[in-house]
């Protein structure tokens, strides 16, 4: 069965979930065809999942670019009846909002030159990732092409983005949300139209009693315990001696809260370092926080890291904290992937009960939840998890059981490609 896949980058370190994933389901014999709107870096494009999909991967021209003309010129000569019904069907949703009809005019020059592609590769179905730009462009073409059209949803895009989500729902034949939260927000907001959506979990692969980095697919340093530990047998401090290290993970962004990390850690009794790993716009900010806080010999920034990197970064910690909030704007996480890997490594759980993450860090079995925006509260979570090993085991071993129950990639991924299959019109 051939599929195409529609995304707006590739490669993308924040998006390697989804390469991971998509490289599983060509495992599973799935002919993917993966269409990216930009490129990304280069140097991504050495790594694993990435490497193994680069014969896969084809990148939209621009659309102005004479390709691009050309493209459409032909989807119009090939569909005319169907480029005519498009606009008003694209538009009318739009009309009283002309910021987000302005940024949708842009993408369906897009559409044209995508349609045909997909016509070219002989797609039985058009699948895109996330509900914004490659979810327009992806249900627009897949009008002009005539393939039937799949959406899987992540988080901003079903949190803040609005431009054409209700089209995209009424539209594809299969909808997945990665979270909970996320399809039931979804349902809530569109009523009927949202009745199709499947809650899949992307997942991460569980290890098979061998030394490797269960969802990484990396070597870990020799002191690395076994990935899902016995509650009898803990994880061992990384750095013994040393203070207690909370690695938390992501893009420094309002929603990821680590501003209230920053603040527990000023809080704590006994005190606790941290290690953020991530990039973003906020990054100067925390700074500041952490310097105002006398904190800047315990906050380490440890910037965008890879996969190495995270391993790394795993290794030295003794737990991992995901202090999320909803953002102003609405924003929120998922189920954070970096989280589970984190505690596919043994790393036992703190997590605010925002968006997603009640969904992996059930509290007191597989980690510690408390509520948003508490410092006083995270500080006294990692607190109880420092101060009792026997706890940090429970934790880590419950935390074991859920991903094996909950997210575990290959069991998500063989149901993924049963519904791909019965979008397409295939027996699974």
């Amino acid at each position: 069965m051939v599929v195409a896949v529609v995304l707006e980058t590739w490669p993308k370190a924040s998006e390697r979930f989804i390469s991971r994933e998509l490289a599983a389901l060509a495992g599973l014999g799935l002919d993917l065809r993966i269409f990216a709107v930009a490129r990304g870096p280069e140097g991504l494009l050495a790594e694993e999942p990435f490497a193994g999909l680069a014969g896969r991967v084809s990148w939209l021209p621009g659309a102005l670019s004479a390709r691009g003309l050309a493209g459409g010129a032909g989807a119009a000569a090939a569909s005319p009846g169907r480029m005519l019904r498009l606009l008003p069907a694209a538009v009318s949703g739009e009309l009283r909002d002309p910021v987000r009809l302005a940024r949708l005019l842009p993408r369906m020059a897009l559409a044209p030159a995508l349609a045909r592609e997909v016509r070219r590769a002989g797609a039985e179905l058009l699948w895109a990732h996330f509900a914004s730009l490659p979810g327009a462009v992806g249900w627009m073409a897949s009008r002009l092409a005539g393939v039937p059209f799949a959406l899987s949803v992540h988080a901003w895009d079903v949190f803040v983005n609005r431009a054409l989500v209700a089209a995209q729902l009424e539209e594809a034949r299969l909808v997945t949300a990665c979270s909970r939260a996320a399809m039931e927000f979804l349902q809530r907001t569109y009523g009927p139209s949202a009745a199709k959506v499947e809650l899949c979990y992307h997942g991460v692969p569980l290890p098979e009693g061998n030394d490797r980095h269960p969802a990484l697919g990396l070597r870990l340093a020799e002191k690395q315990p076994p990935a899902v530990p016995k509650a009898e047998s803990p994880k061992p401090q990384a750095r013994p001696g040393c203070p207690f290290r909370v690695l938390a993970i992501g893009r420094l962004v309002p929603k990821k809260g680590f501003a209230y990390l920053i603040e527990a850690a000023a809080l704590a009794r006994g005190g606790f370092e941290v290690e953020l790993a991530g990039d973003g716009p906020e990054r100067g900010a925390l700074e500041a926080l952490a310097a105002a806080r006398g904190l800047t010999e315990r906050v380490t920034f440890s910037g965008e890291v890879g996969a190495v990197e995270l391993s790394a970064a795993c290794a030295r910690a003794d737990a991992v904290c995901a202090p999320s909030v909803v953002a102003p704007d609405g924003d929120r996480d998922g189920v954070p992937n970096s989280l589970l890997e984190a505690m596919a490594c043994g790393l036992p759980a703190v997590a605010a009960d925002a968006g997603g993450l009640g969904e992996a860090v059930e509290d007191g079995r597989s980690g510690l939840l408390v509520p948003p925006a508490d410092p006083p509260a995270l500080a006294a979570a990692i607190g109880r998890i420092a101060g009792d090993p026997p706890l940090a085991a429970r934790l880590a071993s419950g935390a074991g059981e859920l991903l094996r129950e909950r997210f575990s990639l290959e069991r998500n991924v063989r149901r993924l490609a049963g519904l791909l299959a019965a979008a397409a019109g295939r027996d699974a």
